[in-house]
């Protein structure tokens, strides 16, 4: 049996270091993307492919490029961005003035995963028995919105709605998709929001919902990705 493949997409810090990490111990060839050079990303051993920009269409043929002509069985797309308002009382809200940043959120947060994508399956890196896993977040439930944030949650809500609509356009060529919401972690990007959760914490249940719990039949779920649990929409 040939040594499993695995990609991470916006790998160098975070979750998405972490993911890196698991996917390592867990005896997969890993490789991993990054906009520019990471000490702790090259310090794991993965192969690291730099200067990719998941906002940048560009990007995605440097990285088709970089990568061996051989089908992935698990990749991630961890990338993403939250431009919260220096105005924490109006925090994405209607009247913040933020649409330069939603703009950016949703080129990173909901078109990034998608050019993703297409660029593998166009390649065959992903091919049947592939599995296609990308970071969202509960923020992007309508069902459960509370406010504000109308950037990062509507990035969210249709990054959900392309990969559940993805899912059912690659059922016929053996490709599953996960949607994953990684928990409230102790990120850059949650900072001051009292997150606890350690990123290897939620690297770990991740990992599993990716090998366990997505398959044909799940795929297009809505996952807490750390605990299985089924999100609303």
């Amino acid at each position: 049996m040939s040594t499993p493949l695995s990609l991470i997409i916006g790998g160098n810090r975070g979750i998405g270091l972490a993911l890196v990490k698991k996917s390592l111990s867990a005896g997969y060839v890993t490789y991993a993307t990054t906009r520019s050079p990471s000490p702790e990303l090259n310090a794991t051993g993965a192969n690291i492919i730099e200067g990719i920009d998941v906002s940048n269409p560009d990007s995605f043929d440097t990285l088709i490029s970089s990568l061996p002509k051989l089908k992935f069985d698990i990749i991630i797309h961890n990338a993403g961005i939250a431009l919260w308002s220096s105005d924490a009382k109006k925090a994405g809200e209607l009247d913040s003035g933020d649409f330069e940043n939603f703009t950016k959120e949703f080129q990173v947060n909901s078109l990034g995963p998608l050019r993703a994508l297409n660029s593998l399956v166009k390649s065959e890196h992903l091919s049947s028995g592939s599995k296609f896993g990308t970071l969202t977040s509960r923020m992007g439930s309508i069902t459960d919105g509370s406010g504000k944030y109308l950037g990062y949650r509507g990035s969210k809500t249709w990054l959900n709605m392309s990969m559940n609509m993805s899912s059912k356009d690659l059922l016929p060529s053996g490709i599953s998709i996960g949607i994953l919401h990684p928990g409230m972690i102790d990120t850059d990007m949650t900072s001051g929001f009292g997150a606890e959760v350690k990123p290897e914490e939620s690297a770990e249940g991740l990992w599993k919902t990716m090998v366990e719990r997505l398959n044909e039949d799940t795929s297009g779920t809505f996952w807490h990705g750390m605990t299985g649990e089924v999100l609303p929409w």
